[in-house]
């Protein structure tokens, strides 16, 4: 079992940002960690795949309209490919870190 960690820092400009992860054979999405640098910006966050289908955020999750940060570590969302994460609708241009931390066996 061998898990990535992509991370980095997001430079929100207009609002928006959008990045694309590694190439995955095959993978499960475990954890996500997102933080501003500031604690009273509001941001969407999703994660979309080559096909333009959104895996994140699923049904199930309120993952819209994050202030500041978030932390979720109970994800199991099934990866294959490349995909694009996007950050819209920021109340703050400015930078923001970002974690997945992905599970391949």
């Amino acid at each position: 079992m061998l898990f990535h960690k992509i991370k980095g820092v997001a430079t929100v400009s207009s609002g928006s940002w959008s990045g694309n992860t590694p190439k995955f054979s095959m993978g499960v999405l475990r954890q996500i960690v997102l933080k501003a640098t500031t604690s009273t910006n509001i941001f969407d966050f999703s994660l979309i795949d080559e096909n333009g289908n959104t895996v994140f955020p699923t049904d199930k999750d309120s993952a819209t309209a994050i202030e500041g940060s978030l932390n979720l570590s109970k994800v199991d969302i099934p990866l294959v490919g490349i995909y694009t994460m996007r950050i819209s609708n920021a109340t703050i241009d400015e930078d923001i870190s970002y974690l997945l931390v992905v599970q391949e066996d």
